[in-house]
């Protein structure tokens, strides 16, 4: 985060002519929308609003006079693509309207899931609203990675006139930056270290849920014929890393539990693929990383581990032989927008109890997960299986006691002054579920 309070971007504004070229194609040019009778009230990047008028054409059920099902499902089809084609118009407004109208042409629906929770009955105009849940997630944030390769939010909110949007970021930093902005409504798992940054900044976040821990998902790596056993023989040397993620505190607590200081490192603020590249050119001397980053330069290369989160690894008669208690035991947070929260708790809901489900089927089963997830990361399945035996998945809801340690972060990147003012770790708002 910057050293300075981020301001929110200006709100996005569409202009009238790509307003109106909306408005073309959904009640003119796509002809099934004027058998409907969709009619569009009001488009926003993340929203839209329509109606249908009610009429005898319409009616599925003579007796009740009841709006057809069919109608319904078509009117929700019909806003789900009309409220992704306003999250795609604000995400390119560098481009002229008429530019992003032909974006349009590239969308399609692959999967309709609809729950008829009420009949629409009566001569009235039947209100039709959608929504954009923005997304952001790492390659790493694999529970949301099962989600959207699934399709299974898409299905689950499309009864809650929401939509999903996916975007990527490299690591946590940016990904809070994004929601402190206003331009990702929710955040997959990062590291518990970010969001005390994102706090410094500023922001408003809701904690919506938390990874229980997995200390061991994370290290301090050397080369394998590197003269570096422990983490003391780290001073003076060029350490690689993401800055603010879980990576950046651990290698704080192992150096002042060594005795060192931060400033007795030279630090690399590196993205994990800039990391790994630079670690195996001989650019740093260690490397400070994550799963399944970790996994992978494990297993395709020669390396050692010389500390991860529950203490330095036994080398040579050396270090403490971990389980002296964990000095970094590495939770996990998904964080949304405060006033999102405050809007949206029934797509947190859907969202909380589907990324529980997720985790539970991921530690059930390790074969099928690690198959799904190999091609969308890259890696083999054997080095996915390996990264997800260490992080626990067990997702829960986020209570203030499971806090405790995002103080001790806070605390440690301030003495460092790595944090631009002090924070109250605590002082945050907490969704939830099921409430």
């Amino acid at each position: 985060m910057p050293k300075h309070t981020a301001q929110p971007s200006a709100p996005v504004v569409f202009e009238p002519e790509f307003i109106a070229g909306v408005k073309s194609i959904f009640e003119e040019k796509i002809v099934f929308n004027q058998v409907l009778g969709l009619k569009i009230d009001a488009l926003t990047p993340d929203s839209a609003a329509a109606h249908i008028p009610m009429r005898p054409e319409l009616i599925g059920h003579y007796a009740h006079h009841r709006m057809h099902g069919g109608v319904i499902s078509a009117g929700l089809d019909a806003m789900g693509g009309l409220a992704v084609m306003c999250a795609i118009g604000a995400r390119h407004m560098d481009e002229v309207p008429e530019q992003r109208l032909l974006r349009f042409g590239k969308l399609g629906t692959i999967d309709l899931r609809v729950d008829y929770l009420r009949p629409a009955i009566g001569n009235i105009d039947f209100q039709l609203r959608a929504q954009v849940l923005r997304l952001g997630y790492q390659k790493s944030s694999t529970l949301a990675v099962v989600l959207k390769t699934r399709g299974t939010l898409e299905q689950l909110l499309a009864p809650l006139q929401a939509k999903v949007s996916w975007h990527e970021f490299t690591s946590g930093l940016p990904l809070l930056e994004a929601l402190n902005l206003g331009n990702v409504d929710v955040s997959a798992d990062v590291a518990d270290t970010v969001p005390v940054f994102a706090q410094a900044a500023g922001a408003q976040l809701t904690f919506v849920a938390q990874e229980a821990p997995s200390p061991s998902a994370q290290a301090i790596v050397v080369r394998a014929d590197s003269p570096i056993k422990t983490v003391a023989d780290l001073k003076g040397k060029k350490v690689g890393f993401a800055k603010a993620a879980g990576a950046h505190y651990l290698l704080i607590a192992a150096l002042e539990k060594a005795g060192l200081a931060f400033k007795d490192i030279e630090p690399a603020y590196l993205t994990p693929a800039d990391g790994r590249a630079a670690f195996e050119r001989g650019a740093i001397d260690a490397w400070v990383v994550w799963y399944p980053f970790l996994a992978a330069v494990q297993r395709q290369s020669a390396v050692r581990v010389i500390a991860d989160g529950r203490g330095e690894a036994r080398v040579e008669g050396r270090g403490d032989g971990r389980g002296q208690g964990d000095i970094a035991s590495y939770q996990r947070y998904y964080l949304a927008s405060t006033p999102f929260a405050q809007a949206r708790p029934d797509v947190l809901q859907v969202l909380f109890a589907e990324l529980k489900k997720a985790g539970q089927w991921v530690k059930q089963s390790p074969q099928d997960a690690a198959a799904l997830l190999a091609p969308v990361w890259g890696l083999d399945v054997a080095t996915v299986e390996q990264a997800n035996s260490r992080r626990s998945y067990d997702v829960r809801a986020v209570q203030p006691g499971l806090l405790a340690e995002q103080q001790r972060i806070a605390d440690a990147f301030l003495s460092e002054k790595l944090l631009p003012r002090r924070v109250n770790a605590l002082d945050v708002a907490l969704f939830k579920p099921g409430a």
